[in-house]
């Protein structure tokens, strides 16, 4: 799937979720359009897509239990929110105590420069499909 049918993909879930505003969305394309920036904020979904097909060394990473709102009733929990969120590392979510371990562990194991990698892939396949949206739609 190219970043062209990905986008149609995304728009049409989108629209099953809720009411899109047809000229926000143009508007959005032709801000996408600008540069590398806009388009890469503008199709966040590709990430998603694209990471485990190439980063699979990334992919087996242990389950890190998400914190729900559903733990924290009758206003008891923002302490233990705020801790939780002041966990994070380089936007890397450490989990729950319980999960912290494996994760930092499994983060050990990828080396120091894997997630650089991993990104650096990512980005530069990114900014060949922006170009190619670019491209495209003008």
């Amino acid at each position: 799937m190219n970043i062209l049918e990905a986008t149609r993909s995304y728009e049409t879930w989108l629209a099953a979720q809720t009411a899109v505003v047809a000229c926000d969305l143009r508007r959005k394309k032709e801000l996408m359009a600008d540069g590398p920036f806009p388009f890469f904020r503008g199709t966040f979904f590709r990430w998603a897509q694209l990471w485990p097909e190439h980063c699979p060394e990334l992919g087996d990473a242990p389950d890190c239990v998400r914190i729900s709102a559903a733990d924290f009733r009758n206003g008891t929990g923002e302490p233990l929110l705020l801790n939780a969120m002041g966990r994070e590392t380089a936007n890397v979510h450490l989990g729950t105590r319980k999960s912290r371990g494996a994760v930092l562990a499994h983060l050990r194991g990828l080396g120091d420069e894997s997630l650089f990698a991993a990104a650096q892939r990512l980005v530069q396949i990114v900014e060949a499909e922006g170009e190619r949206f670019r491209a495209e739609t003008n």
